[in-house]
């Protein structure tokens, strides 16, 4: 009897040797078994919306069609500035370097200059209240690593 698809018998090997795990094999390494149903659905929904070809252009909002093309890639477009506005100012520092800091703060005094009121403390409230805002809206927080994540 064949194996489906036929482009994964490599993949099939590997977990026969205990290379892989059939999490893997089917899900690839984005699942973990603590993570929600909301990071299940976060998930495959970055998977759905990213880019199948190196272009970044091809593939959005799709899902892979094996039968046409036997890749199984995608490619995202980073998003590290969004992630940085919401959650760095809250986050442990613990893994952090230098230039983080440098970016963040460079980030705020950008979006400081933009707002047109002569109060620039009044500005930076308005920054706050929108960070707080987006903070309202994430579905994971993860406080031992320090790491956040929408």
């Amino acid at each position: 009897m064949g194996i489906f698809p036929k482009c994964m018998e490599e993949d099939y090997k590997d977990l026969a040797n205990g290379k892989k795990t059939v999490s893997s094999l089917i899900f690839g390494n984005r699942f973990n078994a603590d993570q929600t149903l909301y990071e299940y659905l976060i998930e495959f929904l970055l998977v759905f919306v990213s880019a199948k070809e190196e272009n970044l252009q091809e593939g959005k909002m799709k899902f892979h069609d094996i039968s046409i093309d036997r890749k199984l890639s995608y490619w995202v477009e980073p998003r590290m500035a969004l992630r940085r506005f919401i959650f760095y100012d809250k986050a442990k520092k613990k893994g952090s370097i230098p230039a983080d800091e440098l970016a963040y703060r460079s980030m705020i005094e950008l979006l400081v200059s933009k707002i047109e009121i002569d109060d620039k403390e009044a500005a930076r409230e308005y920054i706050e209240s929108i960070q707080d805002l987006f903070r309202g809206y994430s579905v994971v927080i993860k406080k031992d690593s320090g790491v956040l994540d929408l």
